[in-house]
């Protein structure tokens, strides 16, 4: 499957946001490690009484806690900032890439429509100069009903639209109504 520049550029750049999670994390550990195994040095050589030994296991519990608590921290919000931010670029170029590709098919229809009127209007305007040579009246009744066909054709596809805006408003005027039915129901 190949993907597209963009996709790629964002998976890029989450591996390297992922990196470096990776990297803080092992700095973090590293230094509670540094810590642990320096504090075990530092108590070689004092008494060891249990008062120093508890504090040092607090410290370390708390050290633990933190830890726990920075790596849910980072994971839950830059982690998933980063992550969001990445998929949103991607909606937005998908979108973009969708939309064009819509707009090259309309272009594409209408260029095809075009055509077709042009093609049309060509063979009634030959046939007219066919016609017009003979002088019989059954074709001339049949050319004007063909003309007159083509006007009726116009004017139906203007009734037809004015229809379908005259059912809009009626749509719109419906949920008015049942909008101020409501309201008065309320009240």
């Amino acid at each position: 499957m190949v993907e597209s520049p963009e996709v790629q550029e964002a998976v890029k750049e989450l591996h390297g946001d992922v990196q470096g999670v990776l990297i803080k994390a092992s700095m973090v550990l590293y230094k509670h490690y540094m810590k642990r195994n320096g504090s075990k040095m530092e108590k070689r050589g004092l008494n060891r009484n249990s008062k120093s030994t508890n504090e040092t296991a607090c410290t370390l519990d708390v050290d633990i806690k933190q830890l726990e608590d920075a790596m849910t921290k980072e994971h839950t919000c830059e982690g998933r900032r980063a992550c969001q931010d990445k998929m949103l670029q991607l909606r937005v170029v998908r979108a973009e890439r969708e939309r064009k590709e819509l707009q090259k098919l309309k272009e594409q229809i209408a260029v095809t429509q075009e055509q077709h009127k042009k093609l049309r209007n060509s063979c009634l305007m030959k046939v007219n100069e066919l016609l017009s040579s003979f002088d019989n009246s059954q074709i001339a009744a049949y050319q004007n009903a063909i003309c007159e066909k083509e006007r009726l054709s116009k004017h139906g596809e203007e009734l037809m639209q004015r229809y379908a805006n005259l059912c809009k408003i009626q749509d719109n005027l419906k949920i008015c109504y049942d909008g101020m039915l409501k309201e008065n129901i309320c009240t």
